[in-house]
């Protein structure tokens, strides 16, 4: 496998199609994350308002619509990221056969494949999202302490008995999940590939990336080791820095709610929405530069073999 060649085009590719982040922007979409918020940043009307409701009648059934629509807006992200990946997989491929960027295409194409990738994502997940929920089920059986008036005598007790349960199978199953999602998110790069550019279905895509990485588990290896090498790099120099500004600018927001809440809410929604465009300006170059190179990884892998173009730029300039 040429390294040197994949990385020196997924480069070239990257900067010249920037409208690739557009896919890439839906294949790494992700919500903002809470920003270190907690229940004593909460006003007190607020907490007292929302003790009411945990004691209420209404909280179970509360709880329950909570988790539909969680369940709701996950099923959508996972199917815009499908979308997102096709479409760049598939203009990652159009280009690499001498076409011309075609974004109305990827999008019509990703439309049409989002579903495979997504069984695809599910069906190599599906281990660890088990093992991992049985982990949380000691848990969810003892959250019944909750509920407890408050003042309750075993209150206390029942709590520390959960949180036993909750460490003693929880931790593990994380560990085991991890240990899962490792190469099962290598495979998939490969398994998607195989759905998307041999017009496999998915059990036979994921059969497909197995194969190849069973023949070539050595060249893959390289390949992966190199991209993680990148996302390092990533996380020292873009990641990081985001997160510290976010939590310097953060900080002095929080405080500032207790005396002026409607500012300090209004610049903690100002401060979120701005790093998150950020987060996901990174994510979306990672997105384009990782999918590409997977793409031309597989190419390589499969014997698809190279364009007039891609044999001019292995002789050319870096960028």
């Amino acid at each position: 496998m040429d390294y040197r060649y994949i990385f020196r085009r997924a480069l070239r590719i990257t900067r010249h199609h920037k409208r690739l982040l557009l896919f890439a922007f839906l294949a790494a979409l992700m919500l903002p994350g809470r920003m270190g918020l907690s229940w004593r940043d909460l006003p007190p009307d607020v907490q007292n308002r929302l003790v009411d409701v945990v004691y209420s009648d209404a909280f179970i059934p509360l709880v329950v619509l909570a988790a539909l629509l969680a369940l709701a807006v996950s099923l959508t992200l996972a199917v815009l990221r499908a979308l997102g990946r096709a479409a760049l997989v598939q203009q990652a491929n159009r280009v690499e056969n001498g076409g011309a960027l075609d974004l109305a295409a990827g999008w019509k194409y990703g439309k049409e494949q989002a579903g495979r990738v997504f069984v695809v994502r599910f069906l190599l997940a599906l281990p660890a999202l088990l093992v991992f929920s049985l982990g949380f089920t000691p848990y969810i059986l003892s959250a019944y302490v909750f509920y407890l008036p408050a003042g309750s005598g075993e209150g206390l007790g029942r709590m520390l008995e959960s949180l036993g349960f909750f460490l003693a199978c929880s931790l593990p199953a994380v560990g085991l999940a991890l240990v899962w999602l490792i190469p099962a998110r290598l495979l998939q790069r490969l398994a998607v590939r195989a759905c998307l550019l041999e017009k496999r279905p998915p059990r036979a895509g994921i059969a497909r990336g197995w194969g190849l990485v069973k023949e070539n588990a050595g060249r893959i290896a390289v390949l992966w080791a190199a991209l993680a090498l990148i996302d390092v790099g990533l996380f020292l120099f873009f990641r990081l820095p985001i997160a510290a500004a976010t939590a310097a600018l953060f900080l002095p927001l929080l405080i500032l709610i207790h005396s002026s809440p409607v500012v300090g809410w209004v610049g903690i929604a100002a401060v979120i929405s701005l790093f998150w465009l950020l987060g996901m300006t990174v994510e979306g170059l990672r997105e384009v530069l990782f999918s590409v190179s997977w793409t031309l990884g597989y190419r390589e892998l499969t014997g698809l073999g190279r364009t007039g173009e891609e044999e001019w730029l292995a002789e050319s300039a870096l960028l």
